[in-house]
């Protein structure tokens, strides 16, 4: 018997074009959901600036939770607590009905397209409440947002030498357009840039999402100029992760990749100060600030 062939979603769209690029013999920058799931909060996220402290706090004193297309694996701490509340009750909108309720029950499911379902809602929801009007919780989000920037701009101002990576953040965020597709490859780059750099467009900001690897950055890039060849694109990375991938750089001159790549250098790490490899073993294999 032949399986029965189900019709094609968006996100079997997404999957054919990476491989439409990988073909080419690129890594296509087209990634579903699942890497960005936060961006089901996307218009409580941009009034409260878009922080990644202030998704954390969201998502676990929330009571009730939309689940717009994304899935309920690890990138999500699979909808359970402590990152969710344990009593929070769930919405979930997805293309694939076994994807409804995986690894965490729901109390409302509804089987279609995201944006169709959204569009339905926003109808419905026309007129019974002011979305402009903050409510007390929102407002006390955006207390703790305060006290958190008060608590870090000493380090986005620093003069320090090495550069501080939120510092080169900051530089970064003041610098680049509002259209801006942001690649960042690394481990606390990654960190860093996903608290100070906010994101205002659905697309514009890629990282390794749930395949938690690095060196993505250079074929990110090149994937992100091929699909959107109109739009700037950085790369900001650590050296570390850029050195797993650097040589791709050839690859996007080939291809006329036009994009920035802006690296952090490994004596900048400034989570824990530990001693580096003696200065004949550094020599030559470290950029400098």
């Amino acid at each position: 018997m032949r399986p029965r062939r189900r019709r094609a979603g968006p996100h079997d769209q997404a999957v054919g074009q990476r491989h439409r690029f990988r073909r080419r013999g690129l890594t296509a920058a087209v990634q579903d959901l699942e890497q960005q799931p936060h961006r089901a909060l996307a218009d409580l996220a941009h009034r409260l600036r878009d922080r990644r402290q202030r998704r954390i706090d969201v998502l676990r004193e929330a009571d009730v939770v939309l689940v717009i297309g994304a899935r309920a694996n690890s990138m999500l701490s699979f909808l359970r607590a402590p990152r969710f509340a344990p009593d929070a009750k769930f919405i979930n909108v997805n293309l694939d009905g076994k994807e409804i309720g995986h690894n965490r029950g729901v109390e409302v499911g509804i089987i279609g397209d995201a944006k169709l379902v959204l569009q339905q809602l926003t109808a419905e929801a026309a007129g019974k409440f002011n979305p402009k009007q903050e409510t007390t919780w929102v407002a006390q989000l955006a207390a703790k947002q305060h006290s958190n920037e008060e608590r870090s701009a000493p380090l986005l101002h620093s003069d320090k030498v090495p550069i501080h990576p939120l510092r080169l953040c900051k530089e970064v965020r003041e610098v680049i357009s509002r259209d801006t597709i942001l690649v960042v490859d690394g481990h606390e780059i990654l960190n860093f840039a996903r608290q100070s750099i906010p994101v205002y467009e659905v697309g514009a900001s890629l990282n390794a999402g749930p395949h938690g690897c690095m060196g993505i950055g250079i074929p990110f890039g090149i994937g992100a100029k091929v699909a959107r060849p109109d739009k700037p694109v950085v790369v900001l990375s650590g050296d570390g992760a850029f050195g797993w991938n650097g040589m791709e750089m050839d690859s996007a001159i080939r291809h006329n990749g036009n994009f920035i790549v802006l690296l952090l250098p490994w004596r900048s790490s400034s989570v824990v100060t530990r001693p580096g490899p003696p200065a004949h073993h550094r020599k030559g294999m470290y950029l400098r600030a």
